[in-house]
């Protein structure tokens, strides 16, 4: 593809926690329950979008026929790239993702790579108030991990098509339910200080559950209206390699 020929397309990536029905994170009140969460980090070094190759794209061609432009052949790789520290709580990241321009096209895969840049060596940072079962009593509860994390979403149908005379808003998300499911807290230990420390040293079988949950936990996709949800049919296969 000649990039003289090429329009370019503006494409803006964002991050944010949602609860499992894909809407802002949703906090319970009852005993057994999360109260609050107060602090849901990660931290994000590149963020890759790839074009189809010359098969995947003859393959394409074979379903959807003239549809598919024969200009998305061989398309070059595009990355945010740099230390950013995301706050998934308000969908927000320091520095800013911002936006970045790409050659108009049709693109198949998005890969976010978190690695431990976070405050105390972490990639990911979670930290809620639980209310134990049986009691009023609630507990700080922080969970934390400085594996490194490379997730490949892979479009299922036609991949994402990025228009020149228009923002593309590109979405992952976090759906802190299904990160949380099957995790018993009520029989946590407790550091001296009553907070639960969920890491590689301090409840590890939890912080095993959670790592074994993380795959289903993270969807990429489009978000069109740009609401700061995933659109309608919107999410899309993960690869994870740990």
């Amino acid at each position: 593809m000649d990039g003289s020929e090429a329009t370019i397309a503006d494409t803006e990536f964002n991050m944010k926690a949602v609860s499992g029905d894909n809407t802002s994170v949703n906090n319970g009140r009852s005993e057994g329950e999360i109260v609050a969460f107060s602090e849901i980090m990660v931290g994000v070094t590149a963020v890759e979008f790839e074009g189809y190759e010359e098969p995947e794209l003859e393959d394409q061609d074979d379903i959807e026929g003239d549809g598919m432009d024969s200009d998305n052949e061989n398309m070059d790789e595009v990355e945010f790239e740099g230390n950013y520290r995301v706050d998934l709580m308000n969908g927000t990241s320091n520095p800013e993702f911002g936006v970045v321009e790409m050659r108009s096209g049709t693109y198949q895969k998005m890969e976010v790579e978190m690695d431990p840049i976070l405050e105390g060596g972490n990639t990911m940072w979670i930290v809620f108030d639980y209310m134990k079962s049986g009691s009023d009593e609630v507990k700080r509860v922080e969970y934390a991990t400085n594996a490194e994390l490379d997730f490949e979403f892979e479009h299922r149908d036609g991949g994402y098509t990025m228009e020149g005379d228009e923002t593309s808003q590109m979405l992952v998300t976090l759906n802190v339910e299904a990160l949380l499911e099957g995790v018993d807290f009520d029989n946590a230990e407790e550091d001296a200080d009553g907070v639960i420390r969920i890491n590689s040293t301090s409840n590890a079988s939890l912080a095993s559950i959670i790592e074994a949950n993380v795959v289903s936990s993270l969807q990429g996709g489009e978000d069109e209206d740009g609401d700061g949800f995933l659109d309608l049919g919107a999410e899309i296969g993960i690869v994870i390699r740990l």
